[in-house]
This record gives C-alpha cells, structure tokens and sequence, in this order.
C-alpha cells in the first residue's frame, strides 16, 4: 500500500523527494503534464532543474550514470541549470500549445513549432504543421545540461507525426483538468487522464446528482400527496 502523502494528484512527496504521476503513457505527454491543475491557475511541479531531472530519471529517459553526472554539473553551473530550466518550461507550454491544435485538429502555428524545431535531436529534419499534427520537413540545431530536452520534442513528434498514434493521443474529459494521456485500450474509448483522480472524481458527480434527483422527486410527490 502507498502511504507516501499525496501533493495533489499530480505526484506524491516522500523523503523530500517528489514523485511525479506518470499517466500520460508517453514521455511527451507526461512532461507536458508537470504543469498541474491549469484549469485552477496551474501547479508547478518543475521548480528546480534537479527536479527536472527527477523527471526524466523517474520516466525513464536519463540513466543513472547522466542523472548524477548532469546533476552534478547543474550544482556547479547553476546560471545556466536556471537557464535551462527556463528554457525547459518554454518548451513544455509550446509542447502544450501544439498539443491543443492537434487534439482540435488544427494546424499548429509557427511560434511553438519554432521552440520545438530548437530541440529537434537531428542534424537532418525540423517539424512543420499541418492539419491536426505535424510533419517532418528537413535542417538541424553535445552533451551539455541543455541536452535533455531533445528526447521531450523526439517524444512528441513521434506522436503528432504519424497518424495513427495521434489519434489516440487525447485530453482528459474532466473540465477540471488539462492533462494529456496516450489512449491504449483496445476501443480507444478512454476519457479520463487516470481512472482513480478524474474518473472517480466524475463517478462522485454523478453520484451526488442521482441523489439530489431522487431527494427531489421524493420530495415532489410528498408534496403531491400531502
């Protein structure tokens, strides 16, 4: 059992460490999602280029080895730890941004694609928009404390490029929350970011309504009879 207290639902807090809610089902999609409640003014959960690295470690994508070592690194340069950080949240809105075109099936505009294309992990390809997703077009931008974010824009494109994993990428039904998640089940009928947050939340709702109506139509027919 999980007895780690919970910040949110957007991760758990243990030992001065926090956990991100790794939902999203794709690298992209959960990066995007570190900003939390957006609805409600948002959450930060990205405060510290360590913890970005917390991030990347707990998804998977940073190694051991390059999670201590650009850790220790950031601690000796933390000017540009702070720019990148910077740069880090810049990039996870235009992510953001084109996220909301493509599940809108509309064409990204160049402004995020412009912060993505910074980030694209390749001497030979940059993204350009199309209806719904992007594309894959040609041109260019090692081993610095900016280098992590790459892997975050080569997630996403491998989503929003091909059709068939766009259409299952989708934005949870709960009007109090904007994540993002990757829909698997075998219908491709998933609503909710997580069954056990959202979709609980909206199984409460509904819930409480069928009993107010219930409450409400006992009460009319006393009346009616009385």
């Amino acid at each position: 059992m999980n007895d780690k207290p919970n910040a949110r639902f957007g991760g758990i807090v243990s030992e001065g460490e926090f956990f991100f809610e790794l939902s999203g089902g794709a690298l992209a999609l959960d990066f995007v999602n570190t900003r939390d409640e957006r609805p409600a003014g948002g959450i930060e959960r990205l405060v510290s280029y360590l913890r970005l690295l917390d991030f990347l470690r707990q998804s998977g994508a940073l190694e051991a080895e390059a999670f201590s070592r650009l850790g220790s690194l950031a601690t000796e340069q933390p000017e540009e730890a702070g720019n990148v950080l910077a740069s880090a949240i810049s990039l996870r809105e235009a992510m953001f941004t084109v996220l909301q075109s493509s599940c809108a099936a509309r064409r990204p505009a160049q402004r995020p694609l412009s912060v993505l294309n910074r980030w694209i992990p390749s001497e030979t390809k940059f993204l350009t928009g199309r209806k719904g997703g992007l594309s894959w077009s040609s041109v260019a931008p090692g081993n610095t404390l900016c280098s992590v974010l790459r892997p975050l824009v080569a997630s996403l494109a491998d989503l929003l490029t091909t059709d068939a994993k766009r259409q299952r990428v989708k934005l949870c039904s709960s009007a109090t929350c904007d994540w993002y998640f990757l829909d698997r089940s075998p219908r491709a009928n998933r609503r909710w970011c997580d069954m056990t947050v959202c979709g609980n939340r909206a199984k409460a709702r509904r819930h409480y309504a069928r009993i107010r109506s219930s409450l409400g139509a006992s009460t009319g027919q006393e009346l009616a009879g009385g």
